[in-house]
């Protein structure tokens, strides 16, 4: 498959993804960030559209990273999780800071981003508050759904077999995104937490976490856990099927 075709697949993709997924997504953003967990109905998809848009530039990047990164170690893990450090810096922190803003302040996304511009210039689009937490939750983000995910996959076909039916290969998928969700989802939601206070208040990272704690102790820092590790099996079960559904035969 060229190049093009395989972006307009992953661009199908991923805005299946969004489309089922982002509401519990928004959810445990917004409750991380500590905002109301449901937004008014009309804003229950705000700031799709940009994540959707962002999932080009973000898989790009992860995948450059992966393949370079290949060439010199032979480790999938320590690929996958130095590509989830190199989207995060470079284009998920900038995105989601908008998004995470646009809640906290009940506006659309493209005033958030001209209000930041304006207030703090370009530096403010593009280093956010909350990159370092960002790169630290897509470390096991990463490498759950780019090494652990294929794992659990190649494992349940040796073990069971090949799907044989459109509702085997359903519940395959749905089965492998739970699991690894149910890894990657707890590992790297504390830096989630952490990453959506300071998207929405612009809190440093050392009082962020000391508000975070002061908000409801440790527990504070796993606020959102299953609304956030939910929307993750939805993503690694959806975006795999899909893919799969418009691979040629």
């Amino acid at each position: 498959m060229d190049n093009s075709w395989r972006s307009a697949h992953v661009a199908v993709a991923a805005g299946a993804d969004t489309v089922i997924n982002y509401p519990l997504w928004i959810v445990a953003k917004r409750m991380g960030a500590g905002l109301p967990a449901f937004p008014p109905l009309r804003r229950l998809y705000s700031g799709g559209g940009a994540l959707w848009v962002s999932m080009a530039p973000t898989t790009i990047i992860e995948d450059g990273v992966t393949t370079g990164l290949r060439r010199f170690a032979e480790s999938e893990l320590l690929c996958a999780a130095a590509s989830g450090v190199a989207a995060a810096l470079l284009c998920t922190s900038q995105i989601e800071h908008v998004i995470t803003a646009a809640h906290a302040r009940g506006d659309g996304v493209a005033a958030t981003a001209r209000r930041v511009l304006r207030d703090r210039g370009a530096a403010g689009l593009l280093l956010p508050p909350g990159m370092a937490a960002m790169a630290c939750r897509e470390i096991p983000f990463a490498a759950a759904l780019f090494a652990g995910r294929p794992r659990i996959a190649a494992e349940a076909e040796r073990r069971f077999g090949p799907a044989a039916t459109p509702g085997a290969r359903v519940a395959k998928e749905v089965a492998c995104g739970a699991a690894a969700a149910a890894v990657g989802g707890p590992v790297s939601h504390a830096p989630s937490v952490v990453a959506a206070y300071q998207q929405a208040t612009n809190a440093p990272l050392a009082r962020a976490i000391r508000e975070i704690y002061a908000a409801g102790g440790g527990r504070a820092f796993f606020r959102g856990l299953p609304a956030r590790t939910l929307s993750l099996a939805g993503t690694f079960a959806v975006v795999p099927y899909v893919l799969d559904l418009l691979a040629p035969v």
